[in-house]
């Protein structure tokens, strides 16, 4: 049997988009194969749209300069809501955390997104994180943090003092 090419049996268009689905978290290559099959099949509409849908995601929205959170304005909308509660600010791990809280509509206050949690086995610490905004965020406030969502690391990350520059006498 032979190959169509040196990358798979596949033109190379198809081959690329297959890769790009499986580069995905989740997605493996079975899965991108019917992922790839699929939008081939689709009208091409529908094939475009998914696109520009992705095109305006990846150009429109990006990280709120003050929680964090995705958006396509900055701030966003819930830093720029006055009526929210700011004197606690509620630390989230991702965004997706923040989305669920929000759904429930019983917090009125406003939130921090980490991006992350601390894995020091996988190089991840304080530093790859949003903590040093999170820091400068309460020092310059007069707002308590709490943590949600398995951020403790980072609270008491927080709540400690830093280390004395100078040697114990």
């Amino acid at each position: 049997m032979s190959k169509r090419g040196a990358s798979g049996p596949y033109p190379p268009a198809v081959d690329r988009l297959i890769e790009a689905f499986a580069d995905l978290p989740g997605i493996g290559r079975r899965t991108a194969e019917r992922l790839a099959f699929h939008v081939l099949k689709s009208p091409d509409a529908e094939a475009m749209n998914l696109a520009r849908a992705i095109e305006a995601m990846k150009t429109s929205v990006r990280h709120c300069s003050v929680c964090f959170n995705l958006t396509e304005t900055d701030p966003c909308p819930i830093c720029g809501d006055a009526s929210r509660r700011r004197g606690v600010v509620l630390v989230v791990e991702q965004p997706r955390d923040l989305i669920a809280i929000e759904k429930t509509g019983m917090y009125d206050g406003v939130y921090h997104v980490l991006l992350g949690q601390i894995d020091p086995l996988e190089g991840v610490g304080p530093a790859e994180l949003t903590v040093d905004a999170l820091a400068r965020r309460r020092d310059g406030a007069s707002a308590t943090c709490a943590p949600a969502f398995g951020c403790h690391e980072v609270w008491t990350c927080l709540r400690s003092p830093p280390p004395s520059a100078d040697p114990p006498a």
